[in-house]
């Protein structure tokens, strides 16, 4: 590890106290001591930053940046402080990272613009068991246990479709969209199914050949998802044009990320990119 990603975790990550919090994007960010995420952004200095960019880049002015799975909610910090025309929508499902998303959310300059839903998205409205991650901060939580990082601990979460969320929310012009949620993905994308007619926002996601078994989800689904919706599929990093099942597999050995892109979000997204 760097010197100074160290030197960060040191400074705001070993304090003996239960608050911890530590300076990102201008605002104070509030941690779990064992946070995974916290971690990263110590040794990368801004967290997951390709991300961060193609957020950016598909944000349409004065639009909506919706979070899925926003954990301690650098991504959501970090699109706030960017794009000062746009509005932030955090969905977060774990009570405990909630905790100190709340804390970071109140304390934010930016928090008027900026709602927390605290939910599990999933294909219908609900409840269901969640599976925090007790070892590594929130990192690995689900509603499946996947196996991946260490000790699970089953509690019953309000589960809400993306739909359900925008509807409640007024129908906000949303413009990209990020999922993250351990393989859940599929699920919170069949339930969104009148916001992405309407809107078409770009789709930013993890879909790992680790989390899908657990979901009893095909690797290829995918691809039939974005062609029902007129999107294109594109790795990250790379930006790379997945158009079948052997390119979607042969992709997923060497990342997790993809991002669906509508024709009309082409050129501010992956055109001209290829890093």
């Amino acid at each position: 590890m760097r010197a100074r990603a160290y030197a960060k975790r040191i400074a705001w990550g070993l304090w003996p106290t239960g608050n911890l919090s530590f300076p990102y994007f201008g605002s104070r960010v509030h941690f779990p001591r064992d946070s995974l995420i916290f971690r990263l952004a110590c040794e990368s200095g801004i967290y997951e930053p390709q991300i961060v960019n193609l957020v950016n880049r598909l944000l349409a002015p004065n639009s909506v940046y919706l979070d899925v799975g926003a954990n301690i909610g650098l991504m959501s910090v970090a699109a706030l402080a960017s794009r000062p025309d746009c509005r932030v929508i955090s969905v977060e499902a774990s009570p405990a990272t909630l905790t100190h998303l709340n804390r970071t959310h109140a304390a934010n300059s930016f928090n008027k613009r900026w709602t927390i839903v605290p939910k599990a998205l999933g294909s219908s409205i609900g409840e269901a068991t969640f599976y925090e991650d007790t070892s590594q901060g929130g990192a690995m939580d689900g509603l499946r246990d996947t196996g991946r990082g260490g000790g699970k601990r089953g509690i019953k979460v309000p589960v809400a479709t993306l739909d359900q969320v925008w509807i409640d929310l007024g129908r906000p012009n949303i413009s990209a969209i990020k999922i993250d949620i351990e393989g859940g993905e599929r699920d919170a994308l069949a339930g969104a199914k009148a916001c992405l007619s309407a809107l078409h926002p770009s789709i930013v996601l993890e879909w790992s050949r680790l989390n899908l078994p657990s979901y009893g989800v095909a690797e290829c689904w995918l691809l039939e998802f974005a062609k029902q919706y007129g999107y294109s599929v594109f790795s990250v990093p790379g930006y790379a044009e997945v158009r079948s099942a052997t390119e979607i597999s042969l992709r997923m050995l060497e990342t997790e990320t993809f991002v669906l892109v509508a024709p009309q979000a082409l050129p501010f997204a992956v055109q001209g990119n290829s890093t």
